[in-house]
C-alpha cells in the first residue's frame, strides 16, 4: 500500500505521473488539489552540516489548491522539543509565491513566541 496517494488529473494510481503542459511559457508542474490532509504523522530532518536531528511529532496537515495558479491554504500542527506549533498560511497565489510576491497570511502560534505577518511574501 502506497504511503501517498493522489488521484484526478495527472496522476495515476500506480505513482506514476504525467503533468498537464501548464501552457506557454510555463515551467512548472501544473497540480491542483481541493484538500491534501495528514494526520497523525511524523517529521524527521537530518542537517549534516551540523549532524543535527530535527523531529516534529504528532504532525496534523491540512492543505488545499483548488486551481493551479489561485489561492493556496496550509494549515496544521505538530509537537516540537515539548511543544505543540500551530501554523496557518494563506496565499492569493501560489505561483505568485515563487515569482514577485503575493497576498498572505502566516500565523505561527507556539509558547512562547506568537508570529502573525499580513502584506506581500515571495520566496526565492
Amino acid at each position: 500500500m502506497p504511503f501517498w496517494l493522489f488521484t484526478g488529473v495527472g496522476s495515476k494510481i500506480d505513482g506514476s505521473m504525467k503533468m498537464p503542459d501548464g501552457g506557454p511559457g510555463r515551467t512548472e508542474p501544473v497540480f491542483n488539489a481541493r484538500r491534501i490532509a495528514i494526520g497523525d504523522s511524523a517529521v524527521n530532518y537530518l542537517d549534516r552540516r551540523r549532524n543535527r536531528r530535527i523531529a516534529l511529532a504528532n504532525v496534523d496537515l491540512s492543505a488545499s489548491l483548488p486551481k493551479h495558479d489561485g489561492p493556496v491554504e496550509l494549515s496544521g500542527s505538530g509537537g516540537w522539543n515539548g511543544e505543540t506549533i500551530g501554523f496557518v498560511l494563506q496565499a492569493a497565489s501560489l505561483y505568485g509565491l515563487r515569482r514577485d510576491g503575493s497576498d498572505a497570511t502566516v500565523v505561527v502560534t507556539a509558547a512562547p513566541l506568537s508570529i502573525d505577518f499580513k502584506g506581500k511574501l515571495a520566496f526565492d
